[in-house]
Parts: structure tokens; C-alpha cells; sequence
């Protein structure tokens, strides 16, 4: 009996060693699996990441196929790109046995890989598509995408966006937020004609919403949460008479309802050395001088310091017929700058300045304002005031400031696209911006608004009118300076197609497709 034992016991441990290895496996299998998925969709990221930052030109492949003959078209590290010209257009990182684990994608014990490309497919529509390789395993993402022109909305933001405290303010065209997009005037009528999407929540309750709000001239009814008719109601997804889609149509949608998230403008393009400074036909830094080009310094009531400022007196400036690019390492302020002899674009990491009219009738040519700071909107008789007295009453020949642009600028959440802002007393002004208005909420101005590429160090901007911080100490509100803008007459934000002939048109992003093989 005992000799039958044995074999049957090592049958068991046989049996016993067997089911371990096997639900090791299993257990290796299934941690590989997640490490394919993750390091293929950190491929697709970091080809999204770069394509976005050469403004959606950066192609490694075109539509054939074949690769593209940049060297390195995406502007990949060294070693990466390297690795393209070995990987068939491809881009490659590759780790292996030997090298630092740290840098290893997932388990060090196995050669890793990642590959990726981005191929034009057919007009504006491209193909990313990125594969892992984790020892003689591996798995391809493909995304399809289509790109459109960031200028094509007449409001786009990059995160929530609010059109509130405005009263009686009229938008006319696409608007279009990546976070929760809250409507709540503080009074009369705001009036929306054209499509709104949020790829969050589009939100009409709470706050002190005193106005009224109507898309395309329907009413979209307020109230508290769960009665103002808005994501949060009951009734806002229903398929029925009583449902958004019924009210509005396709017109207004939220993430429930369907509307996208939009890839938007990098702000990697806008910083020194970028797409848009290597593209530019003239560079502006702080030792420029021309008969065009002056040093101004004056006092910015809206952030409570002074501000020196390149001041381009823009009809002294030679323009080819096919439009002019600037780029520009400092604060600028463009004066004299309507009409517009032919297409015009600035772009700055700093703030930039518009005193009076900017390009307009009768010829509006394409324009673009682009900053990851902020444009200010200055009236033709804005005076350089030397220190933070109050704010002067704005004048104009025509009682209307009138801007045709189109305009990215940082946005801090809680700014409204039609929170257009000045430093003056507008209140016998109307103020009326005609094309396209981009807030990248991720931007300088947003992320790092306590210390703007410009400002002084040490005090936060953006809050006078409230306390403000200066070197740590918070300080009380200073009545002189407080406020520091008084609303124009009324307001209107209306798009205007003449925008999209801006050279180096910034653009968007939306997916439309996403495989897995």
C-alpha cells in the first residue's frame, strides 16, 4: 500500500506544480495584456502630444504609405528620432535586458517596445496608430481623426468655459467647450444663435442667474438644480417630447447627448522656439528697434503693476501680398492696425495689446491674436496712465470698439469667451469682436497665473478689484484701481469666416475612430 503511495503523491505535486505554473501564466498573461494596452495608448499620446505641437503638420507617413522625408517630422527627442530612420518611418523606443529598469515600460525582465506613426489618410483626416511589443507579444491601437480649424468656432474652449454675469450680450456661431459650459447671465437677455456644445455639462441652475437665455430663439427655462432645464434635469437625456434633443435639436449637446472632445491647440506651438516662432517672417524681441517698433510703459489696472511693452505701430510694417507672421518674446501693443493691407497673424507666450480698432470693414483680411497670456482690448483714446489711478472713461469716434480677429488667449476656469477685457471705463461703448475667440485653460495665463511669463515677480495678477498677494502677504483691495473696468454699453461676439485666411491658422482635433488589434 505504501508503494502505491508514491507515485500517487507525485502525481499530486505533479498536478499541484502544474496548476501553479498555469496560474502563473494565466496571472503573466493577464499582467501583460494591461501593459500592452497601456504602452500602446501612451504611443498614441505621444504622437497626439507631438503632431498638436507642430500644429497638425508634423506627418511621418503619407497617403500611400510611405514615409514622409522630414527627418523628424514630429520633433521627437534625438534618440527616437534616430530610431525612425531604422523602423521604416516609424518612430521607436525600445528597451531591453540590461538597461535601466526605470526606464523600462513594464516588466524589466522582457525587450519592450513601442512604435508609432502619424499618416495622412485623406485630405484632413489622419490615422495615429501605435503598436507595444512586449517580448514576442504585441498589440496596435489605431485612432482615426479628423482636423478642422480651431477658428471654425465662434467660442472654443480647452476645459469649462462661462458665459456668465454678462447682460444683454448676443454670440452668433459654433461654440464649443472640452469641460462643463455654465450659461447664467446676471441680467437681461443672453441670446446664442448657432450650435452650443460641451463635452461635460452644459449648466443653467445655482449662482445668482438673474437673466434669461435663449438658443436659436428657443428659452432655455433657469431655477434651481433640477428644474432649470440643463444637464442636471430629469428630463434633459429623455428621448421623448420632453427631452433637450426635442427642444433644441442638435443644436445644444452635452457629453450625455453625444457632443465631442476636441484636441485643441498646443500651447507648446506659442512658447519660444515653437511652431509658430520657426514659421514666423518676423521676430520681435526686446532689442528690436524700427522706425515701426517703440517702448511703452504704462499701468495694467486689471493686474495692479505696470507693464513695458513693444508698441508696433502696424501700419508702418511692410506686408507680402500673402500676409505677414509675427512672433515676439515680449508684451506687445498694435496700433493703427485698421484696415489691414493684407492677412496678418501675432503670436506671443506674452500679452498682447490692441488699441482701437483692429481690421476692420470695408475688407476684413484674415487675422489671428495668439497668446498663451491674454489680449486686451484698448480704446482708441487709451491714455498710458503711470500709476493705479482709477480707470479713465473709454472714447471712440464711432462709440464702438470693433475687433475682426481670431483670438487664442489663455482662459482661466470661470472666464467667459465674452468676458472680452479692457482696462477702461467702457460704459458708453459698444464692443463687438467678429470672428473666433480659443481660451486654452491650460495655458500660462491659466496654470500659472500667479506669475505670468511677464509679470513682476512675487504678485499675483488677475484679482485686483479683490485682495491680491504681493510676496506672500495678502493685502486688502485698492480702492484707486478697484475696479479696474467698468462693462461696455452692450456686447456682441459674432463669428466671421474671414478669419480662416490667418497665416498659420491654428487648428483642432476631434477622434473619430478608435481600433484595437
Amino acid at each position: 500500500m505504501a508503494v502505491l503511495l508514491v507515485p500517487l503523491c507525485f502525481l499530486a505535486v505533479m498536478t499541484l506544480i502544474s496548476n501553479v505554473l498555469h496560474d502563473n501564466r494565466f496571472a503573466l498573461d493577464s499582467r501583460t495584456d494591461a501593459e500592452l494596452f497601456y504602452m500602446a495608448e501612451a504611443g498614441i499620446a505621444i504622437a497626439e502630444n507631438a503632431f498638436a505641437r507642430s500644429n497638425f503638420t508634423g506627418f511621418t507617413h503619407l497617403e500611400d504609405g510611405h514615409r514622409a522625408p522630414e527627418v523628424n517630422p514630429l520633433g521627437i527627442a534625438a534618440e527616437v528620432a534616430t530610431q525612425r530612420t531604422q523602423d521604416f518611418g516609424y518612430y521607436s523606443m525600445v528597451w531591453a535586458p540590461g538597461h535601466d529598469p526605470a526606464e523600462s515600460f513594464g516588466l524589466p525582465q522582457r525587450p519592450q517596445k513601442i512604435h508609432f506613426k502619424v499618416q495622412r489618410v485623406h485630405e484632413e483626416t489622419y490615422l495615429i496608430e501605435s503598436t507595444a511589443h512586449i517580448g514576442r507579444r504585441h498589440l496596435t491601437h489605431r485612432v482615426y481623426s479628423v482636423l478642422e480649424p480651431a477658428f471654425s468656432y465662434v467660442s472654443f474652449a480647452d476645459g469649462q468655459d462661462d458665459f456668465d454675469g454678462v447682460v444683454d450680450a448676443t454670440v452668433q456661431g459654433k461654440i464649443h467647450a472640452n469641460g462643463d459650459l455654465s450659461l447664467r447671465p446676471a441680467g437681461g437677455r443672453l441670446d446664442i444663435l448657432g450650435s452650443v456644445f460641451s463635452a461635460g455639462r452644459i449648466l443653467r441652475s445655482d449662482g445668482a442667474a438673474a437673466g434669461s437665455v435663449y438658443i436659436n430663439g428657443v428659452e432655455m427655462p433657469g431655477g434651481g438644480a433640477g428644474t432649470a432645464f440643463d444637464s442636471r434635469h430629469p428630463l434633459w437625456d429623455d428621448p421623448g417630447p420632453g427631452g433637450a434633443v426635442a427642444r433644441f435639436g442638435s443644436s445644444l449637446l452635452d457629453a450625455q447627448l453625444g457632443a465631442p472632445f476636441l484636441v485643441p491647440p498646443p500651447i507648446q506651438s506659442l512658447e519660444p522656439g515653437g511652431f509658430y516662432e520657426q514659421k514666423a517672417d518676423l521676430v520681435i524681441e526686446a532689442s528690436t528697434a524700427a522706425a515701426w517698433c517703440s517702448d511703452r510703459t504704462f499701468f495694467n489696472r486689471g493686474e495692479g503693476r505696470s507693464v513695458a511693452v513693444k508698441e508696433i505701430d502696424v501700419s508702418a510694417l511692410a506686408f507680402p501680398n500673402a500676409g505677414l507672421s509675427i512672433y515676439s518674446h515680449v508684451p506687445v501693443r498694435l496700433i493703427n492696425a485698421s484696415p489691414l493691407p493684407a492677412p496678418l497673424t501675432v503670436a506671443s507666450q506674452c500679452s498682447i495689446y490692441v488699441r482701437g480698432d483692429f481690421n476692420c470693414p470695408p475688407q476684413p483680411r484674415g487675422a489671428g491674436l495668439l497668446t498663451t497670456d491674454r489680449v486686451w482690448f484698448l480704446s482708441s483714446s487709451f491714455a498710458d496712465p503711470p500709476a493705479n489711478t482709477g480707470p479713465a472713461m473709454a472714447f471712440d469716434s464711432d462709440d464702438r470698439l470693433e475687433i475682426h480677429a481670431g483670438i487664442v488667449q489663455g482662459s482661466r476656469p470661470g472666464d467667459g469667451s465674452v468676458a472680452m477685457l479692457s482696462l477702461e471705463n467702457m460704459r458708453e461703448l459698444d464692443l463687438a469682436v467678429y470672428g473666433s475667440m480659443v481660451g486654452l485653460q491650460n495655458a500660462r495665463m491659466a496654470a500659472d497665473w500667479e506669475h505670468n511669463s511677464d509679470a513682476v515677480p512675487g504678485i499675483s495678477a488677475w484679482v485686483v478689484g479683490g485682495s491680491r498677494t504681493v510676496d506672500g502677504v495678502n493685502l486688502a483691495p485698492v480702492a484707486a484701481f478697484s475696479p479696474y473696468y467698468v462693462p461696455p454699453a452692450s456686447r456682441r461676439l459674432e463669428y466671421e469666416p474671414s478669419v480662416l485666411l490667418a497665416p498659420l491658422m491654428p487648428r483642432v482635433s476631434r477622434r473619430l475612430e478608435w481600433r484595437q488589434e
